[in-house]
């Protein structure tokens, strides 16, 4: 059986675009989405000191931001930025205690994976409606099998542009700031996560890391081809795409 999205049914298939939000009504979008699940659903986060419903901090000026669209329902369903480096230390740098012998090591980072999302209602709750709860197999585990799997298309696609556009930018190691679960899924899609630093309290346990960028996205590349996933365009601008 082939992996990820090639694996699913038709009658459920959901295929999915990178965006960057070069646009003020692009970013507005983003800010939203991450205003959704980091101040509404998990309350990580304080909402912008303003009337619009948006989270926004400093690094927002230095970066890059994304989104992810479902092409099947037309849905904002994810979203991240890529932090490059200025003025300000990343937030790897800023919350974590480094250990400068790997860091030496493996290069210092020139970006960050930051504010990385996928909203919950994105559609892929709705594979389990109607469902009875409670089951370890049958038709709800192979609707967890499937959200699943549209969840790591939605992270490849994601990941895809975020090490494309850094690649471009002249960034060469990529600093990612990871809870234990969200590291394995990216290791599965290729990313050599390479940790850094001891691990951190900051919104539960999470791991600062580093990847090179020409090898992570070479390893996804790869892995999108051993299973016969769509590859396409990295990413489309908003300003071109809208």
């Amino acid at each position: 059986m082939k992996r990820g999205l090639s694996a699913v049914p038709a009658q459920q298939d959901l295929s999915f675009e990178a965006v960057i939000a070069d646009t003020e009504a692009a970013r507005r979008i983003h800010y939203g989405l991450r205003y959704r699940v980091y101040c509404l659903e998990t309350g990580f986060e304080e909402p912008s000191p303003a009337w619009r419903a948006e989270e926004k901090d400093r690094y927002d000026e230095q970066a890059v931001h994304f989104l992810i669209r479902c092409l099947t329902t037309g849905d904002w369903v994810a979203a991240a930025r890529l932090i490059v480096r200025r003025d300000l230390p990343l937030p790897i740098e800023t919350y974590c205690r480094l250990d400068a012998r790997r860091v030496a090591e493996v290069g210092t980072p020139g970006g960050e994976v930051s504010r990385l999302l996928i909203v919950r209602t994105s559609g892929l709750d709705a594979l389990e409606e109607g469902v009875a709860p409670g089951l370890r197999s049958g038709p709800r585990a192979a609707a967890r099998w499937h959200a699943a799997q549209y969840r790591s298309e939605i992270l490849r696609r994601l990941l895809i542009a975020l090490v494309t556009r850094a690649r471009e930018l002249g960034v060469r190691e990529l600093a990612y700031f990871l809870t234990p679960a969200l590291q394995r899924i990216i290791q599965r899609l290729g990313i050599e996560f390479r940790v850094v630093g001891e691990p951190c309290e900051h919104r539960g346990l999470r791991y600062p890391g580093v990847s090179n960028v020409e090898a992570g996205l070479s390893a996804l590349y790869a892995v999108s081809r051993a299973g016969n996933l769509e590859i396409g365009t990295p990413y489309h601008l908003f300003s071109q795409w809208a």
